[in-house]
Order: structure tokens, then sequence, then C-alpha cells
């Protein structure tokens, strides 16, 4: 074997903890990035699958009701290649005795001849028969029925005040539709016959539709815009017109954003073992100065000497990819499990892709050694003179400002100074390995600050809103009543009549502008309290006026406070003038109103369509009696509950999404703290190795193995401190970033920042208890060492 071989296999076998740590270090890193790549890489190529092969609508619109005549009328149109109609009505579901929720039902009209956004037969009768309905498998999947399965039966209650029955017929796949696990509440799929029985029509008032030439969003909304005049012109008004082109999958935006992220954080699980990397490089060339000295004394050059180097870190990266490509593969399987199960897709993994475990290979081999380039190139560049004399340790130790300073500390006990010093001896390994270490802490603290401000974006939108339960009509009821009977109901502080309607622009050209949300509320509202940007909130004498959401201004870049915008609200058009703009509590674009003048506009004067209550105590139990109090004794009058809901639901339905995602992030933070505590460890190492002399001449003057093993503990917890310090710094930027980007992912705004204090806090003990454990082996080595040894050492 060639002495240059020869070598490089000392160096990796003869120091075998060392190189144990390297290459661990580099297979997190490149593990990290290879799961989270073969990940997206399989999820993203069965989603879309899955997707297209459901024949996704290219046009989605809303319609006053209509039948299979019109739905055949518009298939024989210009450019339509398929058309279908559908309805989706809400009942109210008994998952538990006395508690109901909202169950989303959707019309097939023939489940044999579907063409646009297909369901899927999965499990059970197929088609539903009379009296049944088939779910999307993912509602059994999160237990949204509660105890119910296939072939059981379900007690509904419908708009009409009457309970029925339908029995679970089945489970369905539906690519089209958002998983139960965003959703939030049931949802399945009914022939229109059982919709006639449960007390509807047997009309539809959605129409999907797939178009020629559908990647041109031009040319689909041209082909939309067509069929609305055909709906109109059959006597039918058009709600809205959603336009799906690019088309893409419900989740992609989320899924991206997710990924996105985590990539990012196994980047930076990368950069922390390429930090390792650096450190033993240059622990390497430094305890083998004296023989780059004679190899430079009998012509070797500096190109054969970063060779050889390249080839001791190469031997470093072959090491990690026979470690990293198995683990990465056995993650990615783990996550791509896990997360088909949320976005609800079935995924064919076979052998981890190619392109994943070449990204692998390029990572474990080119970063180290690019890594390495400025450790080699430092210590290779020495002279046959400096190298012979080189001091080692030694050598311009005590004689810096950094140096002085410590020196100075006289009140301190005499083993914390000499750890103190020796911390400060290798000022480029101390930063390296801080930079690893704190880099860990830094992400740990802003998972832990993205969900605090998950939780105050939350706390936000529910303190906006005031109410703790809402009850939804089915239709308009006088306002004074819904107030009277509500306040009678024990848990009931407060009680409000609300109006929901729909309000379309007329753009200043006069042409059908975007449709809104308008909600209008009593003059002097005690439960809404908003969040002003611009401008006024509502005053009680207040008439034709309005105060819009901010996110409202970001697609009406015309509309200004102290101008008009014009609505259509009831089938005529009112004009409001926009007194005041209001931070968006969700991702939802609204216009508030007082109540009356919205309910002249909307030509039901004095009459409302919502319940809102604020109840005596505010947990989901007092909750959920209060509204279902609320809609005994408004039915017992004549009044249709269409639904109803409560903000400890929504919470729990918001908390339940917002989990799984930091969850997502928190083993990234854990893999960082890994490489960190590793890094920590391999230094501390390595400090213990250049230090056996000096070990030895304590052992010689009397120094016990406790005193030995307390001077290197101080100095690992020093070091953990200061990372820690450094950490703190570094979280707040990371924490901003994050909780910009997942909050414009998920509710279309940044979430509300709030940092983690307890985070600091508890990072600090974790920081401490990793400085221990990656401290306690070296320790207890240098410990060991004798003095007999340190003669012999060199």
């Amino acid at each position: 074997m060639r002495p240059r071989w020869r070598m490089i296999l000392r160096s990796l076998l003869g120091y075998r903890s060392r190189t144990v740590l390297v290459v661990i270090s580099i297979a997190f890193g490149v593990t990290a990035v290879g799961m989270l790549v073969e990940s997206r890489l399989v999820l993203g190529r069965d989603l879309e699958k899955a997707f297209l092969g459901s024949d996704p609508a290219n046009a989605e619109l809303s319609l006053t009701p209509f039948d299979d005549d019109f739905v055949a009328a518009v298939e024989r149109a210009p450019g339509v290649t398929a058309a279908e109609g559908r309805r989706t009505v809400t009942v109210q579901l008994e998952v538990k005795p006395d508690n109901w929720v909202d169950f989303e039902l959707t019309v097939i009209g023939d489940f044999g001849e579907q063409r646009v956004d297909r369901v899927l037969p999965e499990m059970g009768t197929w088609p539903p028969p009379l009296e049944s309905v088939i779910v999307e498998r993912s509602v059994l999947d999160l237990d949204l029925l509660g105890d119910h399965g296939v072939g059981d039966v379900l007690t509904v209650e419908t708009p009409d005040n009457k309970e029925r029955q339908l029995q679970v017929a089945g489970t369905a796949y539906a690519p089209s539709y958002p998983a139960g696990y965003y959703w939030g509440v049931p949802f399945g799929f009914i022939s229109v016959d059982t919709l006639e029985r449960l007390g509807y029509g047997r009309d539809y008032d959605e129409l999907l539709i797939r178009v020629e030439g559908a990647d041109d969003r031009k040319h689909v909304q041209a082909i939309a815009d067509e069929v609305a005049e055909r709906a109109r012109a059959a006597g039918h008004d058009v709600r809205e017109v959603d336009v799906n082109v690019p088309l893409e999958y419900p989740a992609k935006e989320v899924l991206d954003t997710v990924f996105l992220i985590m990539v990012l954080l196994g980047a930076l699980t990368l950069a922390t073992s390429v930090l390792l990397v650096i450190n033993t490089v240059s622990a390497v060339v430094g305890t083998q100065t004296r023989q780059i000295g004679v190899m430079k004394a009998i012509g070797a050059r500096d190109r054969e000497l970063r060779r050889l180097y390249r080839g001791l870190v190469l031997g470093y990266g072959l090491f990690a990819v026979v470690l990293a490509v198995p683990l990465a593969a056995l993650g990615a399987v783990a996550l791509t499990a896990y997360t088909s199960g949320i976005l609800n897709v079935d995924t064919g993994w076979v052998l981890p892709p190619a392109p994943a475990i070449a990204v692998e290979v390029v990572v474990a081999l080119a970063v180290p050694v690019v890594a390495a380039i400025v450790p080699v190139n430092r210590g290779v560049r020495i002279t046959v003179r400096e190298a012979i004399g080189s001091a080692g340790i030694a050598a311009g130790f005590g004689t810096g400002l950094v140096d002085r300073a410590v020196a100075s500390i006289r009140f301190l006990p005499r083993t914390v100074m000499f750890a103190l010093r020796n911390t400060f001896r290798r000022r480029l390994r101390l930063v390296v390995t801080l930079a690893a270490l704190a880099l860990g802490g830094a992400v740990f603290m802003a998972v832990l600050s993205v969900e605090a401000s998950l939780n105050k974006t939350l706390d936000s939108g529910v303190e906006f809103y005031g109410y703790d339960a809402q009850a939804m009509l089915s239709g308009p009821a006088r306002a004074d009543q819904l107030t009277a009977t509500a306040s009678r109901v024990p848990d009931v502080v407060t009680a409000e009549p609300w109006l929901f309607v729909r309000g379309q622009r007329i753009e200043p050209d006069g042409s059908d502008g975007k449709i809104y949300r308008m909600i209008g509320m009593p003059a002097g509202s005690d439960i809404m309290r908003p969040d002003m940007r611009e401008g006024r909130w509502l005053a009680p004498a207040d008439g034709n006026v309005a105060v819009a959401t901010d996110n409202i201004l970001k697609d009406e870049p015309d509309l200004r406070v102290g101008g008009t915008v014009e609505l259509e609200v009831g089938g005529r058009t009112v004009v409001w003038t926009l007194v005041g703009v209001v931070k968006a509590p969700e991702e939802q674009r609204v216009f508030y109103t007082n109540l009356t003048p919205l309910a002249d506009a909307a030509r039901i004067p004095g009459r409302a369509n919502v319940v809102a209550v604020r109840t005596a105590e505010h947990d989901r139990e007092t909750q959920d009696r209060a509204v279902a109090q609320v809609r005994d004794r408004l039915e017992s009058q004549g009044i249709e509950v269409a639904s109803y809901n409560t903000i400890g639901h929504i919470r729990e339905q918001m908390n339940l999404s917002f989990d799984i995602l930091v969850s997502f992030l928190a083993v990234m933070a854990a893999l960082i703290g890994a490489v960190g505590g590793i890094g920590l460890w391999g230094t501390m190492s390595l400090n213990v190795a250049e230090r056996t002399r000096e070990i030895g001449v304590l052992r010689a003057v009397g120094a016990s193995n406790r005193m030995v093993r307390r001077v290197f503990l101080v100095e690992g917890w020093v070091m953990g401190l200061m990372a820690w310090l450094v950490g703190v710094v570094l979280a707040v930027p990371i924490s901003v970033a994050m909780s910009r980007r997942i909050g414009i992912s998920f509710i279309d705004r940044p979430l509300e920042f709030a940092f983690s204090l307890s985070g600091i806090l508890i990072w600090l003990a974790v920081v401490l208890a990793v400085s221990t454990l990656a401290t306690l082996a070296p320790a207890l080595a240098a410990a060991r060492v004798t003095v007999r040894e340190t003669l012999s050492y060199e």
C-alpha cells in the first residue's frame, strides 16, 4: 500500500472515536436532507398522480338551483369537455349522546358516471343505497364520526328540525377534496334520492366544468365566463366563479411550505455537521504539524499534502454515505407514511428515488471536502522551519487580549479559572463548536416560538370576535326574538343577532367584481373587539357605512378609507362608505356593517340569521352545553338551526393541524441539537487528547481524579452557556422568518409573532444536560491518564 493511503487509513482507524463522531455527524446531516428529499419526491409524485387521476374541475360556479338538463346544456357548450352538478348541504350529526357536530354531505348525481372531481370507491357498498352515506376514508381514520363505522346508523338533524337516520354504507377516496384532517369536520357523499329523503329538493347549486386548453388561465376564465352568461340567460343567479388553474392538489401550498422549512432545517443540520468536520480536520492537521514539516523537508508539495487530507475527508464521507443512505430511506418511509395519512394519499414506495440517492452521495462527499479547504490550506502552508519548531498548543497562548482578560479574574475558584483559560485556548475550535450548538438551540427555540405565535394568533382571532358559540339559522328570523330566546339560557351572559350575507362588488366600470362576506352586528356590539388598522370602527348612528378587513384592500387597491364601495346585496346595488380597516382575524375577507342597514339592504328588515353568544365560563364543556340549549330553545319556537359551532371546537381543530407541523419541526430541531452535542463531544475529546501532557503534570503535582474531571466538565458547561446565549440571539430572526412563512401558507397572513420565553429556559436546561453528557466521557478519560502515559505521549 502506498504511504499516502497508509497514512489516511491510520488517521481514520487509529483514532476510531474521532472518526465515529465525524461520520455520525455527517451522516445525520445527510440523513436529514436525504429523508426530506426522498419524502418530497414520493409525496409530490403520488399526490399529483392521484389528484389529476380524479379529473379535477378547471372551474367551479356557484349558482341558484339547477337540474340535469342545464348540466347537459353546459356540456354541449363550445370549449367544455365535461360538466357535472353537485350540491353540498350541512346537517347536524350526533357523534355522541347530546354531542352534535356539522356533517357535510355532497350530492353526486350518478356515482357510476362521474366525469369531474371523481370520488372513488374504497370499501363497502357502491353506490350508496337510499338513506345511506359513503364517508371519505379520512373521516374514519381521524375518528370524526366518534365510535361509528361502516355499517353503523348515524342520527342526523336537518334544517327542518327533524332527526333522520343514515347508514354508513362504506368509504370513498376523494383526491380532489381536502383531507378530513384539514377540513376538520366529517363529510361524505349521498345520492339525489337520499337528498330528497332528507327534506331537500333534487337540484344542484355547484357546477363543475373541465375545458379544453386547461393550462391557459385566460382561456379557462373566458370559458367559465361564457358558462356564467348561459346560466344568467337561463334564469340562474351566478354567486361565484372560481378558476382552478394551474391545477394543484388541495394541500400543495401547505406541503410545499412545510417541506421548504424542513429542508432548510435539514440544511442547518448539515451545516452543523460541517462545523464538526472543520474542527476535526483542523485538529488532525494541528497534531500532525511536525509530520507535515518532515514530508515537506523530503520533497512533498502543498498540492500533494492537500490531496492527502482531501482523501482523509473523503474517507469520512464514504463511511457517512454507507450509514446515511439506509437511514435516510428508513426515515423517508416513516415520514412519508405519516404525512400521506394526514394528506389522505396512497403512496407507492418501492425503492428510494435515484435523484435523492444521488443528492445524498454528492452531499456526503462534496460538502465535507469543501468544508475542509480552509483548515487544510492553512495547515499545509506552514514552512518546514515553523513545522519542526512548532510548540503546539502552548504557542502564543496567554498573550492575547481575551487571555489576559480571563487571567485578570481573581475571585473564581482555581478549578473554574483553569477551565475558563482552557476554553479560550483554541479560539477557532471554540467558535465552530459554539456555532454548531447555538444553531441547534436557535432552531429549538424558534420551533417553540412558532407554537407560541400560533397560539397568539388563535387568541387574537378569538378576542376579535369575542363570542364563545354561534348558531347559524336556516333562514332569517326576527332579531329581537333571537336575542330574547338565547338570553334565557342559564350559561349565556350576552347574546347578539348577527346577519351574514354575500355582497358582490360592482367595479367602477360597472362589471361584476369579487364576492365578499358581509357581517352585520347590532349597533354598539358588546361582543366584537376589532383590531383597527386605519380609520374608525362602526358607530351606533352609522347608516350605510362599512369597515373592511385589511386583506380586502390587497385585492382591491383602489379602495380607500373615506371612499365608497358599491356592493350588490339581495339583488340590488347599495353604496357603502368605507370608514375603517381592521386586521383580518382569519383568511376570509369581510365587510362589517351595522345590522339595521345591512338587513334593509338585503330586504329582510329587523331580521338576522346568526346568534352569537358569550358564556359565563369559557371552557369547551360550557360552550357546548350553552349552544345546544340555544338551539333547542330556538327550534322549540319554530326557528330552524342549520348548524352551530363553538370557539373550543374551532381551536381544537386548529391546534390539531398545527400540532403536527410543530412536531415535524421539533424532530428537525432535535437532529440539529444532536449534531451540536456530538460536536461538543468531539471538541472535548480533542481537548483531552491535546492536553495529555498537561494532565500528567497536574497529576504529578497532586491533582485528584475529581479535580481533573471537574476542569473538563466546567469547560463543557462554559461552552454550553455561551452557545445558549448565542442561540437566543439567533432564535429571534429565525422565529420571525418561520412564523411569517407558515402564517402566509396556512392563513394567508403572517402569524402574530410571540417569542417563547419558556423556550429560553427549556433550552438552558437542555444545553446544560447536553454539555454534561458530551463532556462526561472525555472528562472520565482525562481522569484515567497516568503520569507514565504522559511521558511517552507524542
